[in-house]
């Protein structure tokens, strides 16, 4: 069993970034947010759209869909963004939406899908949803941001 899947019910967040479906664990996400205007900075990710100002604090703006397709962020930014990870290293990921907050049993990656940034999957409506390993990411980010 990959690490972080427990094999029992877990509480995820299911949003749309790219048009498809993806979970987060609930312990990994703060708030979900309405995303005002982003700050643009130097990056070296192009799916790095800059920061934005979430209570009094910058926070990078992470294109989800672009980050995981590895291709730039669109020109139109969204409105709907979760904020995940620590206080310490906090990062904004856009979506496309936040759909709603369920309780499911998080199974094991399917050993067949390429799926890098997953910690598990779902399976829900007769569809196997990735759930993304936000620590993964945050290292992804980390790499590319002390470039």
């Amino acid at each position: 069993m990959a690490a972080g899947v427990s094999g029992r019910a877990e509480t995820i967040l299911l949003v749309r970034a790219g048009g498809r479906p993806l979970g987060l664990v609930i312990g990994d996400v703060r708030e979900v947010v309405a995303l005002g205007p982003s700050l643009p900075v130097p990056v070296v990710d192009p799916a790095l759209r800059g920061v934005v100002r979430l209570r009094a604090r910058l926070v990078p703006l992470l294109h989800l869909a672009a980050f995981l397709d590895r291709t730039p962020c669109p020109t139109v930014a969204g409105e709907v963004g979760v904020l995940a990870g620590s206080a310490e290293r906090p990062v904004c990921l856009e979506v496309d939406e936040a759909d709603r907050v369920v309780r499911e049993r998080l199974f094991p990656v399917p050993r067949d899908a390429a799926l890098a940034w997953a910690s598990g999957v779902v399976r829900r409506e007769g569809r196997i949803i990735p759930v993304l390993d936000t620590r993964a990411l945050g290292a992804r980010l980390s790499e590319v941001t002390t470039r």
